[in-house]
């Protein structure tokens, strides 16, 4: 995805590990002798953050995914496939896998993540670690597919549980006839 740092003041992108972002000012801000540029981003959720506009350029942000793209993942969420991601992978090196991919702010792949520890953790199957990494991809999918939707937050939140929950049966099903064959 293309990185773009050029922006107009009202204009929202995708910034990992926040989510989506509005610009809100550029401004001038002096350090220690030293002027920089630095954007001001609020986040959907509340807060504000000050991004040094060099710093910028070394990030995943990203303009927002198209409605296309949205309700593709919004699709994928209901999805009854297996896990994609290193499916095989333990523990800590899952946790560390899934923490680089939501960092690099793939749309994809916070979907997936998404989707995976929801299922996983139906099943009890989640570290804490993995919790807090479910949370962000949470986050993520819910303030940008839910936002170029125009879904309600909670409303979209809602419909996420029953998405993992409907997906859920399917993997228990398959988890049984895993162990019928075995």
């Amino acid at each position: 995805m293309a990185k773009s740092t050029k922006l107009e003041v009202g204009s929202k992108r995708f910034y990992p590990p926040h989510g989506v972002v509005t610009l809100v000012a550029v401004e001038e801000r002096e350090f220690a002798g030293t002027s920089e540029e630095f954007h001001v981003l609020e986040l959907v959720r509340g807060g504000s953050l000050l991004v040094p506009t060099k710093a910028m350029a070394n990030t995943a942000f990203r303009p927002l995914i198209t409605v296309k793209k949205a309700r593709e993942l919004q699709k994928h969420m209901r999805s009854k496939a297996k896990a994609k991601i290193e499916p095989k992978l333990e523990g800590k090196e899952r946790a560390n896998k899934y923490d680089t991919l939501l960092k690099a702010g793939d749309p994809d792949d916070y979907t997936e993540i998404l989707r995976e520890l929801m299922l996983r953790s139906a099943t009890g199957k989640i570290t804490l670690n993995e919790q807090k990494l479910m949370e962000t991809a949470r986050v993520f999918f819910v303030d940008e597919v839910g936002s170029i939707l125009k879904l309600n937050a909670n409303e979209f939140l809602a419909e996420v549980a029953r998405a993992a929950a409907a997906a859920e049966g399917k993997a228990e099903d398959a988890e049984e006839a895993e162990d019928d064959d075995g």
